[in-house]
């Protein structure tokens, strides 16, 4: 549904309990931390999400169960779980997928896993996101993603194209095809696309931005990430959407010593005078 007024009624019924509370987690408002402390608020907020009528509990339950998990209340989540796992038939993709975002986040991986997996599979509207979310549980604990899910990706990237979801699909594919860490064949696989022309130009650079902000010398190994960099260094625009990007590498290549090229990167941000693009060069 649409996203809750932020002067509306729900905005101002913070601490409120039942239905007014039930409401509020189901419009992503995050619980404060009184609130998950009280047993009581916790529920009467479980009363009022049981109550609903069964259609609705399950157009509520996965944003409700959503928030609970990004607020680190997993026993509450847990606890909402019940409330509709136990009514009878299938409840949906929505809620396979909030099922599996609990199961990876209370460390059941193999459960986390299958319940995306089966939402990818189904091949619904929500199939890209559980893709999202399985390719990063996934890459959390592996190199590389299965080539069937890279070119599952690879396929929703390029229907996407040109929307955020898509920008956000291609950085899992080009990490999937790559591998976790293996910045210099990510680029790579940049740079050939760019090379190939087509209408994907504004989304790979999006993506490059993406992963080079991503990207830690730390994770990828110093020598390799400024091998990755140095010989890619064309690859990095001169526009301002490059500056949060430019930063983040100018950091990481001061931070293993090799601050003349962080200076030398930072310059177009320091040409427009950027605050972050000061302090990286401070540092250097």
């Amino acid at each position: 549904g649409d996203p809750a007024a932020p002067e509306g009624p729900l905005a101002s019924a913070e601490g409120c309990g039942g239905r007014a509370g039930m409401w509020r987690l189901a419009a992503d408002y995050p619980p404060g931390p009184d609130e998950l402390d009280d047993p009581d608020w916790g529920e009467s907020v479980l009363d009022a999400f049981a109550e609903l009528p069964l259609t609705i509990r399950r157009r509520v339950g996965p944003d409700l169960l959503d928030t609970l998990i990004q607020a680190g209340a997993l026993d509450l989540a847990e606890e909402a779980r019940l409330r509709l796992d136990r009514a009878p038939g299938d409840h949906g993709d929505a809620w396979r997928m909030s099922l599996g975002r609990l199961a990876l986040a209370r460390g059941d991986v193999a459960s986390g896993d299958a319940l995306l997996a089966a939402v990818v599979d189904h091949g619904g509207p929500l199939a890209p996101e559980a893709m999202l979310d399985l390719a990063d549980s996934i890459l959390a604990r592996s190199d590389r993603l299965p080539d069937q899910l890279v070119e599952d990706i690879a396929l929703a990237a390029f229907e996407h194209q040109g929307t955020l979801l898509g920008r956000r699909l291609l950085v899992a594919e080009i990490l999937g095809r790559a591998g976790r860490d293996q910045l210099g064949v990510a680029l790579d696989v940049i740079e050939t696309e760019l090379h190939a022309g087509g209408s994907r130009s504004e989304d790979l650079e999006a993506a490059m931005r993406a992963i080079l902000e991503r990207a830690r010398a730390e994770d990828v190994g110093p020598l390799d990430y400024a091998s990755a960099i140095l010989a890619h260094r064309q690859l990095i625009g001169e526009s301002p959407a490059f500056d949060p990007a430019r930063v983040k590498v100018a950091r990481e290549l001061s931070g293993i010593g090799l601050s003349n090229a962080a200076l030398d990167l930072l310059s177009p941000a320091l040409s427009r005078n950027g605050a972050e693009a000061r302090m990286a060069a401070a540092a250097a």
